[in-house]
């Protein structure tokens, strides 16, 4: 029989196709950027032939492994921005009033906090300390504008848009 090609469906996708063609299927999962349960390789590829009853090897993703979060408590928000960018999160800023004048720009808590475990790509929100009101419409805490709204990846074409090297 000829060997269909099953990577980038589901597992679930992708055995049933095997069985259909009258092949079986061993599984072996491996980390990467695909999301969890994605047929990421197989062995041999489409278009092979083999004997009626013979097993493919299907590569499954497990998903990216978590990393832990850096720690960027008292960093200045430009700094801390590119610390969680440059391990792979994405990065949610707050803005409230500090308990000085020295909090002021400053990131003075975050979460999930420094050392926690997470998948990259997901999202550390930090709160950043701003100055006092200056009017009485202006709440104590708020959502900070998006650093990068509106304006164009800085990368490489096909990069993250996060530049750098």
């Amino acid at each position: 029989v000829r060997v269909p090609g099953v990577v980038g469906q589901t597992r679930t996708s992708a055995e049933a196709a095997l069985e259909r063609a009258g092949l079986g299927a061993r599984v072996v999962e491996e980390s990467s950027g695909k999301p969890e349960g994605e047929v990421i390789g197989q062995e041999p590829g489409e278009g092979a032939q083999l004997d009626e009853g013979s097993t493919v090897l299907l590569t499954v993703s497990k998903g990216q492994e978590a990393k832990s979060v850096p720690s960027v408590i008292g960093l200045r928000e430009a700094q801390a921005v590119a610390r969680l960018r440059g391990a792979g999160f994405d990065v949610r800023v707050r803005r409230r009033l500090g308990d000085s004048d020295a909090d002021v720009g400053k990131v003075i808590d975050q979460d999930p906090g420094g050392g926690a475990e997470l998948e990259p790509g997901r999202t550390v929100t930090i709160t950043v300390g701003r100055e006092k009101r200056k009017s009485p419409e202006q709440p104590d805490d708020e959502p900070a504008p998006d650093p990068g709204a509106g304006q164009e990846p800085t990368g490489a074409p096909g990069g993250d848009g996060a530049g750098g090297t």
